[in-house]
């Protein structure tokens, strides 16, 4: 049976190490999910973390983390200034490689109040939102009692 990809766009790779990538699979703010070909022919799903992602260090561990923790991983490059990627086997209609990118978007502070603020390379809200109360707009705050000092 055939997978339902997409071509490859001109920024893709064409291949991230021993895998040969044939289409998209899905994408999101945080990377592309790739099919790609193994040596021995066997499809596999590649997720690869776009660069924005990549330079992220809190989601630069999350994917770590979660590639080191994840089972069925056959290859990855999760450290370094290259491309980090997951290959795991591809499956008909299985969540694939993708999983580590939604693991790696998951996390991050949250408090109870104040507006919520994107990190930088995400394109929309998600699961990667991140609550910011600001020193000066809370009523318990030093600052916000008319000292710029807190004193």
């Amino acid at each position: 049976m055939t997978a339902p990809t997409r071509g490859l766009n001109d920024v893709d790779p064409r291949q991230l190490g021993g895998y040969r990538l044939l289409g998209r699979l899905q994408e999101s703010r945080l990377g592309v999910v790739y099919l790609g070909r193994d040596a021995s022919g066997e499809r596999m799903s590649v997720a690869m973390l776009n660069d924005a992602a990549g330079i992220d260090e809190p989601t630069r561990e999350r994917f770590a983390r979660a590639v080191r923790d994840g089972e069925g991983v056959a290859a990855a490059r999760t450290s370094g200034r290259s491309a980090l990627w997951v290959a795991v086997p591809y499956v008909e209609g299985g969540a694939g490689a993708g999983r580590f990118l939604e693991e790696a978007g998951r996390g991050g502070p949250l408090v109870l109040r104040g507006p919520v603020v994107m990190p930088h390379w995400a394109g929309e809200r998600g699961g990667s939102a991140v609550r910011w109360a600001p020193w000066a707009g809370r009523r318990d705050s030093p600052v916000a009692r008319g000292s710029p000092t807190g004193g």
